[in-house]
């Protein structure tokens, strides 16, 4: 039997043996009855970049009829605007950068850094990562995971860990990779949640160039852990209108008025 020690992707064996591996990441049990056999273990399966890029061309509004012609995220979106901290200032962000140029930005930025993406909820933290993953659906360096995904011990051993044991990879795997992590606030438990980040961003000292956005509500995190947070601003007025126009279709006439739609948790005003 042969085991690659770095990768442990491809192990041979010889017939009718069993073979067992247990690492940090991963435990394959195979019997062979053949004269040999090739067993490869695929790293990255559990990415969840498909299920965000599956919600960003899902219909929404449920309780319409609009089989038709679906409305979908990707029909309404729009790009929000922002305030931001920036605590090491090595990325060339600009006062007129728009959110989808900062991403942009930082996506190319070729070290380690870690971003903070935050907001109230319904805000659109989870619609940015969508349109991320959707933007980069071609890139394999995107992966994307959700921190309501891990039970509270798979994170006693620290969330490095835990990515890799998820994503059945090792720590040198996760090189050159652009690494979103949603919803923090959503994570199993939050008492150790700031000793859980400070060393996760402790341990990507280690990488040359590895990128990690976290989402998460503001009052759930220690947005002084990182080095660029973001937070996402509410619609203005004619951010409001522009979004009832996607989803309508309609001109808008008339005084402002009150209505009973509901954009976000925001009362739309027309």
């Amino acid at each position: 039997m042969e085991w690659d020690n770095e990768n442990k992707v491809e192990i041979n064996a010889n017939s009718g043996s069993q073979v067992i591996i247990a690492d940090g990441s991963a435990t394959v049990y195979a019997t062979q009855n053949n004269d040999s056999a090739s067993i490869k273990e695929e790293k990255f399966q559990n990415n969840k970049k498909e299920d965000y890029i599956k919600n960003w061309n899902s219909r929404l509004f449920l309780h319409q009829d609009n089989d038709k012609r679906p409305i979908t995220l990707a029909d309404v979106f729009i790009m929000p605007k922002y305030n931001y901290h920036i605590k090491v200032d090595r990325i060339n962000f600009s006062d007129k950068d728009t959110m989808d140029m900062v991403i942009e930005k930082f996506i190319k930025y070729d070290r380690t850094a870690n971003m903070l993406i935050t907001g109230v909820p319904g805000i659109g933290k989870t619609s940015i990562v969508s349109w991320i993953a959707n933007k980069y659906k071609d890139n394999d360096s995107m992966i994307v995971l959700k921190f309501r995904d891990w039970e509270r011990g798979e994170l006693k051993r620290g969330l490095l860990r835990a990515i890799c044991k998820t994503l059945n990879c090792i720590k040198p795997d996760l090189e050159n990779k652009i690494i979103i992590l949603d919803g923090f606030d959503e994570v199993k438990f939050l008492s150790n949640g700031k000793l859980l980040l400070r060393n996760f961003f402790d341990a990507l000292l280690d990488f040359k160039n590895l990128k990690v956005i976290v989402t998460s509500r503001p009052d759930y995190i220690d947005s002084y852990l990182f080095q660029y947070l973001f937070e996402l601003l509410p619609f203005q007025s004619n951010e409001i209108k522009q979004f009832y126009y996607l989803i309508t279709n309609k001109d808008f006439k008339g005084e402002l008025e009150y209505t009973n739609l509901d954009v976000f948790g925001i009362p739309v005003i027309l």
